[in-house]
């Protein structure tokens, strides 16, 4: 019977160690909010099998939203959807981040640009911000207007943890600064201005990336549809014969912003 009991003990303790893969997984699971940890905070601590479980069930789930074969594991599919570049900001709610965004109430906004990044010239980042604010701004009745100071919203380029390929994250909400509403694109990343061969050596387009985190400063939160911008993962602007592709909202965006904010308004005259 004290055997039995011994190998009963090392049987659970061997079933609970993850292996790296599965430990790298978890992480990703709880930023992205798939799986909501426990905490001391009045709530009961998950028992061994029922953390194990909980693991199983926020894999399911990743694996069912992003298209992929649903086995549980942590499978080649799964690890390499998990290393696609993608939005910083959590699919769904509860993952430490609240990304709960409020309506804009003034009709013509503005934003700054705090700082630039090497390979673009200002210039060129000006342009490509100003192009995909406008993108919005032509299904509904925002205009947003670049200005040096007093902005109402900021981008800013500044070094953030690669390691799970975020490319961008949209502060909104939760920046505890004065100006609370920005956005946030990773230094560390090669960036280029609708370049398709610089795209293909795994530099990002800056318009695309900037394009999907306007969506979130508006209001919008991520949805799995891959012909919407607001989609979380990046997807290189190439069409099949590997010319740029310049990104577009999809009926999916238009139609959840227009929800928002309703349709511009346009004067005959």
């Amino acid at each position: 019977m004290q055997t039995l009991l011994v190998l009963l003990l090392v049987t659970t303790t061997v079933s609970a160690i993850k292996s790296p893969d599965e430990q790298i997984a978890e992480e990703y699971l709880s930023h992205y909010g798939y799986l909501h940890r426990e905490s001391n905070n009045g709530v009961r601590l998950l028992r061994r099998g029922e953390k194990d479980q909980a693991f199983r069930d926020s894999l399911k789930m990743f694996q069912s939203v992003a298209g992929l074969k649903v086995t549980g594991k942590v499978d080649k599919a799964t690890k390499e959807k998990m290393l696609e570049k993608r939005c910083g900001l959590p699919d769904y709610a509860g993952a430490g981040v609240a990304n709960v965004i409020t309506k804009w109430n003034k009709t013509m906004p503005t934003y700054s640009i705090l700082n630039y990044v090497d390979g673009l010239t200002p210039q060129q980042v000006q342009n490509v911000f100003q192009q995909a604010f406008d993108k919005w701004s032509a299904v509904i009745p925002l205009n947003f207007s670049y200005v040096a100071y007093d902005y109402d919203a900021y981008m800013r380029f500044a070094y953030i943890d690669g390691k799970d390929k975020t490319y961008a994250f949209s502060t909104v909400g939760y920046n505890p600064g004065k100006y609370k509403n920005g956005i946030l694109f990773d230094s560390g990343d090669s960036w280029c201005d609708k370049d398709p061969e610089k795209i293909k050596n795994d530099s990002t387009d800056l318009l695309s990336i900037a394009t999907h985190e306007i969506g979130h400063l508006l209001g919008l939160d991520h949805v799995f549809d891959p012909k919407a911008i607001m989609a979380p993962y990046y997807r290189p602007p190439l069409d099949w014969s590997g010319k740029y592709k310049e990104p577009q909202l999809g009926p999916n965006d238009i139609q959840r912003i227009r929800a928002i904010y309703g349709s511009p308004i346009f004067i005959n005259r």
